[in-house]
């Protein structure tokens, strides 16, 4: 089972001298922050219980270094930064798409359904998938 810490929490623990590494762990096209102690590994996350991911290392280690952490060791073999770019031209898609759905709902060009339409176009899209 995974156990978190959010930077306020990992500031205690440092101050406490509680901790006894930090790790910058590549996954893909980000990094992530894991905390060796005395009762446990724990993963940096937000105060939402969410892992902090970061893909530009240095904004990691601006961050240990607010917490008081002064050495960090570096697993970078897993790292794809080619992968960040990906993500990148996902979200902006992503983003253009509801930008343009929501365009469509304020000045009305949306297609719009009644519900005997849309449970039609549901069964028959599900007949397709069933036969595929």
């Amino acid at each position: 089972m995974s156990q978190f810490l959010t930077p306020d929490e990992l500031r205690v623990r440092v101050l406490a001298d509680l901790t006894a590494a930090v790790t910058l762990r590549a996954q893909g096209a980000s990094f992530q922050v894991w905390i060796e102690t005395a009762d446990g590994i724990y993963m940096l996350a937000d105060a939402g219980g969410d892992v902090q991911r970061f893909v530009d290392p240095r904004d990691a280690l601006s961050l240990l270094r607010g917490t008081g952490i002064e050495q960090v060791r570096v697993e970078y073999a897993a790292w794809v930064p080619e992968a960040a770019e990906a993500e990148c031209t996902y979200d902006s898609w992503l983003q253009d798409k509801v930008e343009t759905a929501l365009a469509g709902l304020r000045d009305g060009s949306n297609p719009t359904f009644s519900k005997e339409e849309w449970d039609k176009i549901k069964a028959e899209r599900m007949s397709r998938l069933a036969a595929s």
